[in-house]
C-alpha cells in the first residue's frame, strides 16, 4: 500500500480534490462545484428564504473556499465545512439587514424609499386644527 492511498485525502474525494485545489489546479475547483453546487444552492435556499440571495451565498461560499483552501483541514468533512461558510453569510447578511433597518421610522422610509411618516410634531398639529 503506498504512503499517498493511505493519506487522509486519499481516503475522501473532497480532501484529495482539496489537496489538488491547494496546488491551484483549476480542475479540481470546478469538480468540488459541481459535486456540492446543488446541495449547497438548496441549503442556501432554505437559510435565506429565497433563491436569488442563496445564489449570492454559494457563489461567495465557493470563493470563499477557494481563497481558503490552505487553512482547510483534510477530515472529510468539506461540505461541513462549505455549509458553514454558506451559514455565516446568510447570518451575516441578516445582521447587516437588521441594523440598516433599526432606526428612526423616517429613516426606515428613506431605506424602503418610501414617504416618511409625519413626525410626532406634524401629527400634533394637525389636531390642533
Amino acid at each position: 500500500m503506498s504512503a499517498e492511498s493511505r493519506s487522509p485525502a486519499a481516503a475522501n474525494p473532497d480532501d484529495a480534490l482539496m489537496a489538488r485545489v491547494r496546488r491551484a489546479d483549476p480542475n479540481a475547483f470546478r469538480e468540488l462545484f459541481t459535486r456540492h453546487y446543488d446541495a449547497a444552492l438548496r441549503y442556501a435556499t432554505v437559510l435565506a428564504g429565497n433563491r436569488e440571495d442563496a445564489r449570492d451565498h454559494v457563489q461567495e461560499a465557493f470563493v470563499r473556499v477557494y481563497r481558503g483552501a490552505v487553512q482547510y483541514q483534510m477530515q472529510g468533512r468539506f461540505r461541513g465545512w462549505l455549509f458553514t461558510i454558506i451559514r455565516n453569510l446568510v447570518l451575516d447578511r441578516a445582521k447587516r439587514r437588521t441594523v440598516q433597518t433599526t432606526g428612526t421610522p423616517a429613516a426606515l422610509a428613506r431605506a424602503e424609499n418610501r414617504p416618511a411618516p409625519p413626525s410626532d410634531r406634524d401629527v400634533a398639529s394637525g389636531l390642533d386644527r
